[in-house]
């Protein structure tokens, strides 16, 4: 095991043998070298460990294992771990590009103030199509982001990130209490402590998988989604008002978006009543001439 790495990387993993060997690869083919890789298992049944120890000879891996509690639960135990100045995250079904780790540091380096960098995604299909390829705005440049801006787009995508020990000292790890939105939560804390670098360069790739967040999330999870989304955002705003207040947080914005995506989401799925509840609740923070076509819809037949 590397005792003396600058760079932790934590990797989650549940039921992924057939998968998390690119993963793998992806993190130890970086140019940068100087890493440890903790890989924990959150309770695999399908012989991952032995997978893994077979395919993988590395004496930067570090392999732990523990009952399925859930993936910021993982995380958590892999952050307990972790000996590097920097962490970054990966998740068992995502790739890096080689170089990710390198650039990633050098902008540190010209940034001294930043605690957290993200850069760029593509999401990729299971036949390798590029299926999308999130930018940050504004889409032609690298620049650090404020609390301000960030609050208004707190989905930086995990594993892209990459911040400082000191930062995670701060903030501490995830909150194990959600199953879903622990990573606007823990971004939106990290964004109160230090500036946010955004590097505008597409250096991981999603791959769209049976199992992935991208791919499985059930109608029920779907609204569990929403609502922790909902409940990070108020418990945040009530936690840190007078920061919000003072750095301009738009708070109606956000809560109107939030609640208007939860409302169509619910009326494609043919959830009238329940999406207009969520539009009504939208119009308490903002409203427009879509938003008010969209409540109108979930009253007319048919719709």
């Amino acid at each position: 095991m590397n005792n003396d790495p600058l760079v932790s990387v934590v990797l989650p993993t549940y039921n992924r043998k057939d998968i998390i060997g690119r993963t793998i690869s992806s993190v130890l083919q970086q140019t940068f070298t100087n890493l440890e890789l903790i890989i924990v298992d959150d309770g695999s049944t399908d012989e991952t460990r032995e997978y893994v120890e077979s395919e993988f000879v590395d004496d930067r891996i570090n392999y732990l294992y523990q009952l399925n509690n859930g993936v910021s639960s993982a995380r958590n135990t892999g952050l307990n771990h972790v000996n590097g100045r920097y962490v970054a995250f990966i998740d068992s079904d995502d790739q890096w590009v080689e170089t990710k780790i390198e650039k990633q540091l050098a902008f540190f380096r010209e940034h001294p103030e930043v605690g957290l960098i993200f850069c760029d995604f593509a999401i990729v299909s299971r036949d390798g199509s590029v299926l999308d390829v999130n930018h940050r705005i504004p889409r032609t440049e690298s620049r650090t982001l404020t609390l301000r801006e960030v609050f208004l787009d707190p989905y930086l995508g995990m594993p892209t990130v990459m911040l400082t020990r000191e930062l995670l000292a701060s903030i501490g790890g995830f909150d194990e209490k959600l199953c879903s939105a622990e990573d606007v939560d823990f971004f939106l804390r990290a964004a109160v402590k230090a500036p946010i670098g955004y590097l505008h360069e597409k250096l991981v790739v999603v791959n769209k998988t049976e199992g992935s967040l991208t791919t499985c999330i059930s109608a029920s999870d779907k609204i569990l989604t929403y609502e922790n989304n909902i409940f990070v955002l108020n418990r945040f705003v009530n936690e840190n008002k007078k920061i919000c207040d003072e750095v301009g947080c738009d708070v109606s914005h956000a809560m109107f978006e939030l609640y208007c995506r939860y409302g169509r989401s619910l009326l494609s799925k043919k959830k009238k009543v329940a999406s207009r509840e969520k539009f009504s609740m939208a119009h308490h923070f903002n409203v427009n001439i879509e938003s008010l076509y969209l409540l109108l819809k979930t009253y007319l037949p048919g719709a």
